[in-house]
């Protein structure tokens, strides 16, 4: 499992690739719907869970921090996944 952190313009959607486990090709891409930014995760397959942190818009930090983007280029949450399912963990 690779994580991404933005879409192919810079922008926030983050994801991840599943790679093969012999072959190392890749297997399936996960939407960048899951997420708001991407950024690192941790994963226990054995549980069904995943965990997801959020950073922020690839076009935001590659020119420096500007601390007035932070509300609209910068993530704040941890995401829980179902990995079976991809989906997120709905609180409740």
């Amino acid at each position: 499992m690779i994580s991404y952190m933005g879409d192919r313009d810079e922008g926030a959607k983050g994801g991840f690739l599943l790679l093969d486990g012999q072959s190392f090709e890749p297997k399936e891409l996960w939407s960048s719907e899951l997420l708001s930014f991407g950024y690192d995760f941790w994963y226990q397959p054995r549980h069904d869970i995943m965990v997801s942190s959020e950073f922020g818009s690839p076009c935001a930090f590659k020119k420096g921090f500007n601390p007035s983007e932070v509300p609209t280029h910068y993530g704040k949450d941890a995401i829980f996944l179902e990995m079976e399912r991809e989906k997120v963990v709905e609180d409740g």
